[in-house]
């Protein structure tokens, strides 16, 4: 299936200046809470990088302008571009603001030919919004949005593709669970030598599939140029959900309650149904009789994916109609406002079909639970449903923090990197916050301690200082064997902060194990093994 693309470069930054003048001979960047998320030529030609932590570029790039990325204003400003678009194509989805996927042969046809189309679109859009735009055609969205990258029509679809990065599959990846899924596959190919899309051809279709089960599958579709997952996997009925509403919203924090509650109303019917939808058309009326629609390409979202994009349309579409009534006579405005809605879920794909029978996917329980979560943050906030995170470090206590659960899907969040002098793994399961107090002794009961070499040895110069017993909530048990001491060096850069501590794994005669710790001139317990 032929399909065409709408690409406009860095769009964040388009965005940010569009309402307020900047100027475009300066490095540009648009960041959100940790990292850059879009960058201007000019940035990029500096080397600012999509993904670059804001310490970095604060520390090596003081000359660069920095904007806060502001989601509703991007869908805002974008609203422009798709009124100048829905003049020409008339059906097309939002795959995020600055990028828009479209069935092109329908297009094509009443154009004479994609040339024609594209400089039509291209051409309007640069007279009405102000904009460069680009356009591609190409078999199947990726092709169509690698096409747009360089305004090309692409006939043949695996000769274009297979000289492509493997990083390329990014492009086509909308929602920040298949991000996360995506940048996973990512790592495992460039170990496995994986380095073009033509790569990943050569290898056995089947063995692929086993390999990397879900997103396997959809890379494969998307290289192959089908919109489909798997044959005969396609739904033909949409799945609608409407609200008339009793409190007519006025402002993006009613809109934003209501996206969730709608959004988890139609994941609902989706679960009940089997199936997700790769798309969702939203649909709205004002208390002055007129209404705006806008669909969105969505492929497997999640209850925050669809929320998100339901509160940015909407607050989008308040925020330009109270532009628009700003400027008429105050004397003979009223005020407009939301007074219904309606989502429509297409494009809709059974769930057993994406999924696969071998490799399982998203099961119904985790979707359960994932609602679940979605109606605890409605009521109490995104930071009432923590999750822990392994951000590194040397010992137990210190490599895990609890993050919010919509930070677990992030790809931006931060990776643990390798800790030289660590204590040697398997780290204990459970991991007390506070250490408890213990005792560890050798067999005549004399304390052990470590000396600066990290040997045991019993401050009464018994022949045999090896730990025997360790005492627990004041309850003696037998150790059946140990591993270690381990010595750490902490602080050592620092004379008069500097602190050493020693580690060691310990089994009893009843099976139990635990992690021990000797610091401040006594032994705890850091952990213990399940």
């Amino acid at each position: 299936m032929i399909r065409g693309a709408l690409w406009i470069p860095d769009w964040p930054v388009v965005a940010a200046c569009y309402r307020t003048s900047y100027d475009p001979s300066l490095p540009l960047v648009v960041v959100d809470a940790r990292s850059v998320i879009a960058a201007n030529g000019v940035a990029r030609e500096a080397g600012i990088r999509q993904g670059m932590r804001l310490s970095h570029l604060r520390g090596n790039f003081p000359e660069a302008e920095v904007l806060a990325r502001d989601e509703i204003n991007e869908v805002a400003t974008f609203e422009e571009v798709t009124q100048v678009v829905a003049t020409h194509i008339a059906h097309f989805a939002v795959a995020r603001p600055g990028l828009i996927t479209f069935p092109a042969r329908g297009p094509i046809k009443a154009y004479g030919s994609a040339a024609e189309l594209a400089q039509q679109v291209i051409a309007d859009i640069a007279l009405e919004v102000g904009v460069e735009a680009h356009m591609g055609f190409a078999p199947g969205t990726l092709g169509a949005i690698l096409a747009a990258r360089s305004d090309m029509e692409v006939s043949e679809l695996i000769p274009f593709l297979d000289g492509q990065p493997v990083a390329a599959l990014l492009h086509a990846v909308f929602t920040p669970a298949v991000r996360q899924q995506m940048n996973r596959f990512l790592d495992t190919a460039h170990t496995l030598g994986l380095h073009y899309i033509g790569d990943i051809r050569r290898l056995d279709r089947d063995l692929f599939l086993a390999r990397f089960g879900q997103i396997g599958y959809q890379i494969y579709a998307m290289i192959s140029g089908t919109e489909k997952l798997t044959p005969h996997s396609s739904i033909d009925e949409n799945i609608v959900v409407s609200s008339q509403l009793d409190h007519p919203v006025q402002n993006a924090d009613q809109a934003a309650f209501l996206a969730r509650d709608l959004a988890e109303h139609l994941a609902e019917q989706l679960t009940h149904a089997g199936v997700y939808a790769q798309e969702i058309t939203i649909d709205i009326r004002m208390s002055d009789g007129s209404g705006r629609c806008q669909t969105w390409s969505v492929h497997e979202a999640s209850v925050r994916d669809m929320a998100d994009r339901i509160r940015w349309q909407i607050a989008a579409w308040l925020r330009e109609k109270t532009d628009t009534t700003e400027k008429t006579d105050t004397t003979e405005k009223e005020d407009t406002v939301l007074t219904a809605i309606t989502l429509s879920a297409s494009e809709l794909v059974s769930a057993q079909s994406a999924q696969g029978l071998l490799w399982g996917g998203r099961q119904q329980h985790q979707a359960s639970a994932t609602r679940a979560i979605s109606r605890i943050q409605t009521l109490l906030g995104d930071d009432a449903v923590l999750v822990p995170h392994h951000k590194g470090g040397n010992e137990p206590t210190q490599a895990y923090q609890t993050i919010a659960w919509a930070q677990a899907a992030d790809e931006n969040m931060p990776k643990a990197g390798p800790w030289p002098g660590s204590v040697p793994q398997p780290w204990p399961v459970i991991v007390h916050e506070e250490p408890l107090t213990g005792a560890l002794t050798d067999r005549f009961g004399h304390e052990c301690l470590v000396s600066m070499w990290g040997t045991f040895y019993c401050p009464y110069s018994c022949a045999d200082p090896r730990p025997a017993w360790v005492e627990v909530n004041h309850k003696k048990q037998a150790i059946a064997d140990y591993a270690g001491p381990w010595m750490q060096a902490m602080g050592w850069w620092n004379p008069h902060t500097s602190q050493r501590q020693a580690w060691c794994q310990i089994i009893t005669t009843d099976g139990k194990a635990m992690l021990m710790v000797r610091k401040a001139g006594a032994w705890w317990i850091s952990g213990e093994y399940a």
